[in-house]
């Protein structure tokens, strides 16, 4: 509908409030609009009001029970809320509609290490390793993993081939950092320096960078270097929020 299309459009110029007020008086008139519930809870998420959007979702999953793209994103409000349990069960759900889907084959994994079967989780990061099909964001995820699970070397080496794949992800190197005891290679640093003034780099992604550097000049006892990156990255950070 021509109305839900313009709210979407005001939505993604940033006019949340105008975008929630047109949306609400199309379903004024449209109360079971699916694409109308779906487009008010992605903007009360835009808004962070992650409750109502979970109220909302949870609605459309009752309106539309084998609806996937529901039922997605109810489960990464689940995750977001930390109700894993509840979030395994959508997964399960996600993976039994669409097995080869490798979003949902990620969302189960994600819930099993949510809820403390961080093995399964593995199994199934794991698989899709093994089938060619992961990328940086599958070994940010296996790294996440084998370091809740105590295993920080296997945990170094899925966060390396993370930015492997994916030259400058920071999250890869700040999950690095977090470790506690890894340290940086020089050509590691000379990547993340490189990452950090490149234009094609996310402003995420140069804030867990210089995060990261803060960590790896500390390491080397260059504290003013050190202190530079961490207090760039809080700058960089603080437009972000």
């Amino acid at each position: 509908p021509k109305s839900l299309l313009a709210a979407t459009d005001l939505l993604y110029e940033g006019n949340i409030v105008e975008a929630d007020a047109l949306c609400r008086r199309y379903l004024q008139e449209n109360k079971h609009s699916l694409d109308g519930l779906m487009l008010l809870a992605e903007i009360a998420v835009s808004s962070k009001a992650t409750s109502e959007a979970e109220f909302i979702l949870e609605t459309c999953t009752q309106l539309a029970p084998n609806n996937l793209e529901a039922n997605y994103q109810l489960f990464k409000i689940f995750s977001k809320l930390g109700k894993f349990a509840k979030a395994l069960s959508l997964g399960d759900i996600l993976v039994q509609q669409d097995p080869n889907n490798i979003f949902y084959q990620v969302a189960k994994a994600t819930a099993l290490v949510g809820v403390g079967d961080i093995q399964k989780g593995i199994d199934i990061y794991l698989q899709i390793v093994e089938d060619n099909k992961a990328e940086s964001n599958v070994y940010l995820l296996l790294g996440h993993a084998y370091k809740t699970q105590g295993n920080i070397e296997q945990s170094v080496i899925a966060y390396q081939q993370a930015y492997k794949l994916e030259r400058h992800c920071g999250d890869a190197y700040w999950s690095l950092a977090n470790t506690k005891t890894y340290q940086f290679k020089a050509e590691e640093i000379q990547h993340m320096l490189a990452g950090t003034t490149s234009e094609d780099v996310s402003l995420k992604d140069k804030v867990h960078l210089h995060f990261a550097l803060g960590k790896a000049y500390e390491d080397e006892k260059q504290y003013k270097h050190s202190f530079s990156h961490y207090d760039l990255g809080n700058k960089l950070q603080s437009t972000t929020l």
